[in-house]
């Protein structure tokens, strides 16, 4: 099993994770406009992104933001803030 989310997936299991993404101080803004209308719920960094997939087998490309995760065409730099709003990943458990 895994370290980051024990006894949650079985062995041989995909997870596929999807998360609003600290990525700029817009982002940040847009974080507080939401958590005024949500009233709970935070963005994170790439990197606390990441951590959801400790203990486990990354795929390719790892975790990154949305539009760079096995785009069907290439992705022009820099992204936009909507570009960089979203990260997620896939791992396979082991």
């Amino acid at each position: 099993m895994t370290d980051g989310i024990p006894g949650a997936i079985p062995d041989g299991s995909h997870l596929f994770l999807t998360h609003f993404c600290a990525s700029s101080p817009e982002a940040a803004g847009l974080e507080r406009a939401l958590l005024a209308d949500l009233g709970t719920g935070r963005f994170r960094t790439l990197e606390e992104i990441t951590a959801y997939f400790d203990g486990l087998e990354p795929v390719d490309p790892g975790v990154t933001y949305l539009p760079l995760w096995r785009p069907e065409e290439p992705v022009e730099p820099p992204l936009t803030v909507g570009q960089s709003l979203m990260a997620g990943g896939l791992a396979l458990t082991v």
